[in-house]
């Protein structure tokens, strides 16, 4: 779940100078010493080191002095290690959005300095972390949302294509009834049969496989519903 005002949060900073630690530790951490905690990374911090230290943490926080590089390099990692943590980017820009390279990189959404400097620090950090999990949800709902439909339509093209192979055989079928002295035209016929017997087979394994993936699909996707409770953004 989304962190509470009663609940701790582990901050993880990744920032070459200590302003951004400076301000969190004073209007953050500073006024809630049971609540809050902070690690200070610095850029140039081994991936290694950012790994351990990652998997603990709540929130990733970018200073708005971390390089491009840095900051698509971090990000990336947290969420090639399947973290689904918000991860956040200090700016000191007015109305600024997130980059699409950011977004690519995983960054969820931006946090003017000015916010840093206030007394509301702790809610809207909380608040900008719920609301950039609900958006992550959201936009994993719809994936695999479109991923069922996908695999639904598989299974309609799956199930028309069935039909095909049945319909040579019973043809094949009838030739075998009409001419049953016919060994040459027999020998065919069998031949035709077994051939798209393979073919049904083959198909309905395609077919057995697209429903067992769109049972787990539909199982995703419930557990993931918007609205329902939300587990803590954390590594397990």
């Amino acid at each position: 779940m989304i962190p509470t005002n009663e609940d701790p949060v582990h901050i993880l900073l990744i920032d070459p100078k200590r302003e951004i630690e400076q301000l969190l530790l004073t209007h953050l951490i500073g006024a809630r010493t049971s609540s809050h905690q902070l690690t200070h990374l610095l850029p140039k911090t081994a991936m290694e080191k950012f790994e351990c230290a990652i998997r603990v943490a709540d929130v990733l926080i970018f200073g708005d002095r971390t390089t491009d590089s840095s900051i698509i390099r971090f990000s990336t990692g947290a969420r090639k290690l399947g973290l689904t943590l918000p991860v956040f980017l200090i700016t000191r820009e007015p109305e600024r959005g997130v980059s699409p390279h950011y977004k690519r990189a995983g960054v969820d959404d931006v946090i003017n300095i000015n916010e840093l400097r206030t007394p509301l620090i702790s809610w809207t950090l909380t608040s900008t972390m719920k609301h950039a999990e609900v958006r992550r949800k959201a936009k994993e709902f719809d994936d695999i949302r479109n991923e069922i439909l996908t695999i639904s339509e598989s299974l309609a093209f799956i199930t028309h294509e069935i039909n095909n192979p049945l319909s040579v055989m019973k043809l094949a079928l009838y030739h075998l009834q009409s001419y049953p002295s016919d060994e040459e035209r027999r020998a065919m016929m069998v031949k035709i049969i077994s051939d798209n017997i393979y073919k049904v087979e083959t198909q309905m394994s395609e077919l057995r496989s697209l429903r067992s993936r769109l049972g787990e699909k539909k199982l995703e996707l419930t557990s993931r519903e918007p609205g329902k409770k939300l587990s803590k953004v954390k590594a397990q």
